[in-house]
């Protein structure tokens, strides 16, 4: 499924997969960004429930969130939330957790019932984002450790919620609490390469335990992340990472990362059991009226192992001379 940034929900399905079916969500406000606002701004699925978690603009006038049940293709009542929701939320079905980062440099954990997906209350936590705006969740849900990025900085942050504390609300129905050991993570190779700094985050599901993070609103840089295959006791760390520049489009033109929310993911392929990360890039830029024209397919595990892309001697940067397609690291798809 997919989501308009109006209220129109696309359900596509089918081995040649084709829209089957256009839904109208009860999102009917509107979530602002740094980037704009949105009626439908976020979605994920959850797939022990077969639900799926949309966030945006609720019709009281806060933010909100709407489950769908995706058997029944049934919405449940929309949830307010009393914090902004993240432009890219994010849900651990093992936890029964959505994640959702904001702006407001507030971490929001969403608690789920483990038989419907509903919604079953809002734990906030503040953290401090080094003077950006927290952009994006990630997880790695085998570890519990919990990511986001912090936009307009080359930082990420990262928590430990197999130690995570919960504290409920007072009195009941008022948000609650959380807290875990976290690390705020500097790429200090990154340097100016990433359109609004790191925006955009996501974890390959699996035994990878690797990431993508990107920009937004243009730039043709990405970088790769590898996680501990345990969260462990403490603050989470990063093992290894690595920051590149994708090449020019098939059609000779720069690549250029999308706006909000973030056009990118990652996924672990069913057929090779290996991690890959996916960004579009718009011709024209996003902001300017483009539209979507190459998705750059990153084969993570290559792009961070030095023997396949050679480093930039003493930095975490792939050495500018490496040709990325030619290495098997990198390969386009058209969506003209």
């Amino acid at each position: 499924m997919c989501t308009a940034n109006n209220t129109d929900v696309y359900l596509i399905s089918g081995t040649a997969p084709a829209l089957t079916n256009t839904l109208t969500s009860g999102l009917t406000g509107f979530a602002g960004f740094s980037g704009g606002e949105c009626q439908n701004c976020g979605v994920a699925v959850n797939a022990l429930t077969n639900t799926a978690a949309i966030a945006g603009g609720a019709p009281s006038g806060s933010d909100g969130l709407q489950i769908l049940n995706l058997n029944t293709n049934a919405f449940q009542p929309v949830f307010n939330s009393t914090q902004e929701v993240s432009e890219d939320i994010s849900i651990d079905p093992g936890r029964n957790l959505i994640l959702s980062p904001n702006e407001g440099s507030n971490y929001v954990l969403f608690s789920l019932d483990a038989t419907t997906g509903a919604i079953t209350g809002e734990f906030d936590n503040p953290i401090n984002s080094m003077g950006g705006e927290p952009d994006s969740a990630a997880e790695d849900c085998t570890t519990g450790i919990a990511l986001s990025s912090d936009e307009f900085t080359n930082y990420i942050y990262l928590a430990n919620l197999a130690q995570a504390e919960f504290t409920a609300g007072s009195p009941p129905g008022t948000p609650g609490s959380w807290t875990a050991p976290f690390t705020l993570f500097f790429d200090a190779d990154a340097g100016s390469g990433f359109g609004a700094g790191i925006s955009g985050i996501s974890i390959a599901p699996g035994s990878s335990h690797l990431g993508i993070y990107t920009g937004e609103f243009g730039g043709n840089q990405f970088g790769v992340l590898e996680l501990p295959g345990t969260a462990g006791s403490g603050s989470p760390t990063v093992t290894d990472y690595v920051t590149g520049a994708l090449p020019p489009t098939p059609d000779g033109f720069v690549f250029q990362t999308g706006c909000d929310p973030h056009t990118m993911t990652a996924y672990t392929s069913p057929n090779t059991g290996l991690a890959y990360g996916v960004v579009a890039s718009w011709v024209p830029l996003c902001y300017v009226g483009g539209t979507p024209t190459w998705l750059a397919v990153i084969d993570l595990a290559k792009a961070i192992d030095p023997t396949v892309s050679p480093r930039t001697p003493g930095q975490h940067v792939i050495d500018p001379g490496v040709d990325l397609i030619a290495n098997g690291v990198v390969r386009y798809v058209s969506v003209h």
